[in-house]
């Protein structure tokens, strides 16, 4: 007998986000991509601030289609949480693509493949990355510090939006790593503090200081 299977789209969040954000006193609640009227979801479940975590590549036109792992409804619903965050001033944490889609949707844009950048792997490793920003710099009381690193796309100084400050590279410049709004509590970052291989100042240490309104004036109600 032949049998006939419809492929079931599903939402999946990593146990290790909730995990995470719960040692800062931060309680996550999931929102599907499905949802149609955000806006009146997010009022509905009392979120306090929006947290843009890892996945799927961000959908970037190449040679007029799109390729790789994307997920346009993802990236839809991203994109009006985004745009509801800054209507009603909500923070916003972005990790990995998180901030890939932070920069995207403020006008930059991202290179596919980053190693033919930096000729460094740039997936599934650690590395040093220097911080650029007199606030950050300032609040978590050094320069640098060793992060882990899960990404082929990435934002260079080339591609970078140019309504974003920078808060942290590569040591060589090349990679941007961390990224600021500069009148909006909105900061991502490039490497995962949920999980192994970073240092705690740039894991815990900068989650704790946005969540205290150190940087960006962020306030998560806590």
């Amino acid at each position: 007998m032949n049998v006939v299977t419809t492929p079931q789209l599903a939402d999946v969040l990593q146990h290790a986000y909730v995990a995470f954000f719960a040692r800062h006193g931060v309680q996550v609640v999931p929102i599907p991509n499905l949802v149609e009227d955000l806006g009146r979801y997010v009022k509905q479940t009392a979120v306090e601030g929006l947290i843009m975590t890892g996945g799927n590549d961000v959908g970037q036109p190449r040679d007029g289609i799109l390729k790789g792992s994307v997920a346009p409804m993802r990236d839809n619903c991203e994109r009006a949480l985004l745009n509801f965050a800054m209507e009603n001033r909500l923070p916003v944490f972005g990790i990995c693509r998180g901030m890939q889609f932070m920069n995207c949707f403020f006008g930059g844009s991202l290179v596919n493949d980053i190693a033919c950048v930096t000729s460094l792997s740039h997936a599934g490793g650690t590395h040093e990355v220097v911080l650029c920003d007199d606030i950050a710099t300032r609040v978590l009381g050094t320069t640098s510090a060793v992060v882990n690193s899960f990404h082929n796309h990435g934002v260079t100084p080339e591609t970078m939006a140019p309504t974003l400050k920078c808060v942290a590279t590569s040591p060589c410049g090349t990679v941007i790593e961390a990224v600021r709004h500069p009148t909006f509590p909105i900061l991502g970052i490039q490497w995962h503090p949920e999980r192994s291989g970073c240092a705690a100042i740039l894991s815990d240490g900068i989650v704790r200081a946005f969540l205290n309104g150190e940087i960006n004036n962020s306030s998560f109600s806590r």
